[in-house]
């Protein structure tokens, strides 16, 4: 996925990555590790015209389906989860299934 800030390459002579990483992770934490990182945009985020619901749930299964073999799927997810982001497949989760699982959080 392209992330919603540059990302920096870690500088020399940094602590090396540690997982979990907490929310909000930094912009220079989890973003080289995605699975994503060298994929289309347009594949997590859709066209920039109107897309057919088959289309879109394909796509989207197809985002999902790289997001399943990710090592930092969860920081991914905290991330949009924190940041709100509103359009997307983040952390194998399109932008309403994350508001589901907001809604479901919030009532337990």
């Amino acid at each position: 996925m392209v992330p919603a800030f540059p990302c920096s390459m870690p500088h020399e002579g940094a602590e090396p990555l540690s997982f979990p990483i907490t929310a909000p992770p930094g912009p220079d934490l989890w973003e080289h590790l995605a699975a994503c990182r060298d994929q289309d945009p347009t594949l997590f985020f859709g066209p920039n015209r109107f897309e057919p619901k088959r289309e879109r749930m394909a796509r989207e299964a197809a985002a999902k389906e790289v997001c399943s073999g990710c090592n930092v799927r969860s920081q991914c997810l905290d991330y949009a989860q924190w940041a709100d982001e509103p359009f997307g497949v983040w952390g194998g989760l399109s932008e309403p299934e994350r508001r589901e699982l907001e809604l479901g959080a919030g009532a337990a």
